[in-house]
């Protein structure tokens, strides 16, 4: 079975405060483990949006265990467990916080196996994953209009407003890498220097997340005025590299 290693950080720039917020599940069996990561991006011109990114998080983390445990089969993903998940999730808004309902967040989460992924999102939080030849490959689309206003997210209290799409995705038999970012990471850099960024990473084989955080920080540069995060899940770095190696020399 394939190791895989998690690392994330979650950085407040020029903020006063930290409203990202990260969050992991792992469930295992004998023969097959599912793995979920959520990122969540507190609505930075609402004070103390934390507390919705926050809540919804752990609320999905919370929700997706018990269907797993649940779950009669611990076979592969299919596309019904995706149907199913996105009609949970729309139900997590519980009344009793109705307090919190003015902060606001968006969501980027990703429950997959070593095959198959599912991927449901609102807002402009993304998902990524490098392909075989270790090519950063984009699965979200960011939920804005034309004037780049948010089309998309959820409030604290938990309950889900505008677009919330739902993506089943095959992966490559050599998929090895996925990673999950907020617009902090990716409205900072393009696509190319995000993946170069992965790639490095890989190779320097960080293990701790203050390690991961301090290289974040120098390729973003702090000095940005948002919160920028980001969670990474990898395995078999040697092949993740030697497919990156490859496509560098092909394409000289």
């Amino acid at each position: 079975m394939k190791r895989w290693c998690f690392l994330n950080a979650s950085c407040k720039g020029n903020r006063k405060s930290n409203d990202d917020y990260i969050d992991k599940l792992i469930i295992s069996s004998k023969k097959l483990s599912y793995r979920a990561i959520v990122v969540c991006d507190g609505i930075g011109s609402i004070p103390n949006s934390g507390i919705a990114s926050k809540y919804v998080s752990e609320r999905l983390i919370e929700v997706i265990s018990k269907y797993f445990k649940k779950r009669k089969s611990f076979g592969d993903l299919r596309k019904s467990d995706g149907d199913l998940i996105i009609r949970i999730i729309k139900s997590i808004g519980y009344i009793s916080n109705i307090e919190n309902k003015m902060y606001k967040t968006t969501m980027a989460l990703s429950i997959f196996t070593k095959r198959r992924s599912i991927n449901i999102w609102s807002g402009d939080s993304r998902i990524y994953y490098l392909d075989e030849y270790s090519k950063i490959q984009v699965i979200t689309k960011d939920h804005h209009d034309l004037e780049g206003k948010l089309l998309g997210y959820f409030d604290g209290a938990g309950y889900s407003h505008g677009c919330l799409d739902l993506k089943f995705k095959s992966l490559p038999k050599k998929f090895n890498c996925i990673f999950l970012t907020t617009d902090g990471v990716h409205e900072n850099c393009t696509e190319s220097e995000l993946e170069n960024f992965i790639i490095y990473c890989i190779s320097k084989n960080i293990k701790k997340n203050s390690n991961f955080e301090n290289e974040l920080n120098y390729f973003i540069n702090n000095n940005v005025s948002d919160n920028y995060s980001i969670a990474l899940y990898y395995s078999n770095p040697s092949k993740i590299l030697s497919a990156y190696i490859n496509r560098i020399k092909e394409n000289k």
